[in-house]
């Protein structure tokens, strides 16, 4: 005699949906554990605006305590015009230079760096805004993208005061 049970067909089936469910659950664990991070290409253009506005910093910050820093030097040789303000684009040349490479350690990521940097002030005497070009590092024509960076100045000389805009755009070559 003969008994048919269909009791193993149900263990079977069970098998299989247990097995779907777990290979599936592996799927989901392992698909949400990438990470995507968008725009790779901006970050080396995050790290020049960095870069540019540390050596900005730099500048604008004294080499001891109670001295003037070199910006506020620059700017106020500037608004004096003539032989002054061609001693501050020279200065300021040397002196950007010397803080790009001091913010990288290296000259060789400085040599593919251009920039062009501009004073922007208010004239007193004529009661309009003026600039002034401070550095320029090269030629202008590049395929990467140029970004810009800028910084503000107070220069107080006697009872006025006078806020200068440094404003620095940079490029690798």
């Amino acid at each position: 005699m003969v008994i048919s049970d269909d009791s193993g067909q149900l263990f079977t089936i069970e098998g299989l949906v247990a097995g779907l469910i777990m290979m599936a659950t592996a799927f989901i664990i392992v698909g949400s554990l990438n990470v995507y991070t968008p725009g790779d290409a901006h970050i080396s253009d995050m790290q020049l605006k960095q870069l540019g506005s540390d050596a900005l910093l730099m500048l604008d910050t004294p080499d001891n305590y109670g001295e003037e820093n070199t910006l506020k030097e620059l700017a106020e040789k500037v608004s004096n015009g003539g032989a002054d303000a061609v001693a501050a684009r020279t200065e300021f040349k040397t002196a950007f230079e010397d803080e790009l490479e001091e913010g990288t350690g290296s000259t060789e990521i400085i040599d593919s760096i251009r920039y062009n940097a501009t004073v922007y002030y208010r004239d007193i005497g004529t009661d309009s805004i003026k600039s002034y070009a401070l550095g320029d590092s090269g030629s202008e024509i590049s395929r990467q993208p140029a970004i810009s960076t800028g910084r503000l100045i107070l220069v107080e000389s006697g009872a006025t005061e006078r806020i200068f805009r440094v404003e620095v755009r940079l490029w690798r070559e």
